[in-house]
């Protein structure tokens, strides 16, 4: 037992020179790539048409602008061992009447995951059929939800990041 111990605590040590000794590597590697900080997406959430009565249907339209060099994955997963597809949750207790539709991705084989993907560069328009309840209250309301993706450039992929949305909805 002893001896287990004293070998995982010396890899351990190990380990952690290791780094440390790479951290200078690990840098260069990150200050040399144009893209240091993750990016910030614009993401902008309207439900068209807006002004609406108990019992009807609105579209939820989601626009993501992505910056040049980096994308987005797909709303389709892309099997056991691929990325994490991008996400849209309704958090209101609205009911959703169509499967969430994306704009047309760009198909290219990715080598960090070693097969072909789908992505989305420059943006991302999402789309979701939603049905307000029939007894909903008239008056202002907001549908919430929450966006889920993970933005990449050809070099690093940041960890899936999570935005919240909301958009405006007026019950007549």
């Amino acid at each position: 037992m002893r001896k287990l111990l004293a070998c995982s605590l010396g890899c351990l040590l190990w380990g952690v020179s290791s780094v440390w000794s790479q951290s200078s590597s690990l840098s260069a590697l990150f200050e040399s790539s144009p893209t240091t900080d993750l990016p910030k997406l614009e993401i902008q959430a309207v439900l068209v048409p807006e002004i609406i009565t108990p019992g009807a249907e609105t579209e939820l339209q989601v626009q993501v602008f992505i910056p040049a060099g980096w994308h987005i994955y797909s709303i389709k997963p892309a099997g056991e061992f691929g990325p994490e597809p991008t996400t849209l949750t309704i958090l209101s207790g609205h009911a959703i009447v169509t499967p969430l539709q994306e704009s047309s991705p760009i198909r290219f084989y990715d080598e960090a995951f070693a097969q072909e993907l789908s992505v989305h560069q420059h943006g991302l328009e999402l789309r979701l059929r939603i049905r307000i309840a029939p007894d909903h209250p008239s008056g202002y309301d907001e549908l919430r939800a929450q966006l889920a993706y993970q933005v990449c450039d050809n070099r690093i992929c940041a960890p899936l990041q999570t935005e919240f949305l909301a958009a405006s909805l007026t019950i007549e």
